[in-house]
């Protein structure tokens, strides 16, 4: 599934509190920015996005924060990519851990804020290092691809187009991704970004309702 259904109701002039929880790729990304820019100009006054992401931090990490770094905030949209750092071999964080702990995020999130809307997100490959120290990423990625797909939530798959530019133009790629981990900020601008704000534009001409978890 790949909707924005907050979209509809900031078309309808309900404000949404956006939260943005993941790994040193969203707390220091600059598509969370670019993604706060750009709903303010589209809904002016009517957004506020909160950046809870911190680097070097795994979904564990997000399970025993929870309560500060989403709840305590009143969320009615949450931004989730952990699978990065869940993939890093010194956090020792298994497949099932992983899964078990996202779902709880997921789960815990909609259990008092059961209207909340939450986006999935894998992110780009890392390369040589960073490679070395997360063998297994890609089975990472797929856990969020399965989790969302089971649940009905909205997945932005970030690491297929990530991979394809990887595969056709490796100079461009290690342009936009210099250290072999973080993007640039032209590379959140030209992949991360544009794809979320391709939905957006999609979500800015469609009229669906969200169907919570609650409603399940």
């Amino acid at each position: 599934m790949t909707n924005m259904f907050f979209i509809q109701k900031l078309k309808r002039g309900i404000p949404q509190r956006i939260i943005t929880f993941g790994t040193s790729l969203t707390a220091g990304g600059a598509w969370v920015g670019l993604l706060r820019e750009q709903l303010e100009k589209l809904f002016p006054g009517m957004t506020e996005l909160i950046n809870s992401g911190m680097g070097g931090k795994w979904s564990q990490w997000a399970v025993e924060n929870i309560s500060e770094k989403v709840l305590s905030l009143k969320p009615d949209v949450l931004f989730i990519e952990f699978a990065m750092n869940d993939a890093f071999l010194e956090y020792r964080t298994g497949i099932k851990a992983a899964r078990l702990n996202l779902e709880y995020i997921i789960e815990r999130t909609a259990a008092d804020f059961p209207e909340c809307e939450f986006i999935l997100m894998t992110m780009n490959p890392p390369l040589d290092i960073h490679l070395e120290r997360r063998p297994d990423v890609d089975k990472y990625f797929q856990l969020y691809r399965e989790v969302a797909e089971t649940r009905g939530l909205t997945l932005i798959d970030h690491h297929l187009r990530w991979k394809q530019l990887l595969d056709t133009d490796k100079k461009h790629f290690l342009e936009l991704v210099p250290d072999g981990i973080h993007p640039s900020p032209d590379g959140s601008r030209e992949i991360t970004f544009d794809n979320i704000n391709r939905l957006i534009e999609k979500a800015m001409t469609e009229s669906k309702t969200y169907k919570s978890i609650s409603q399940e």
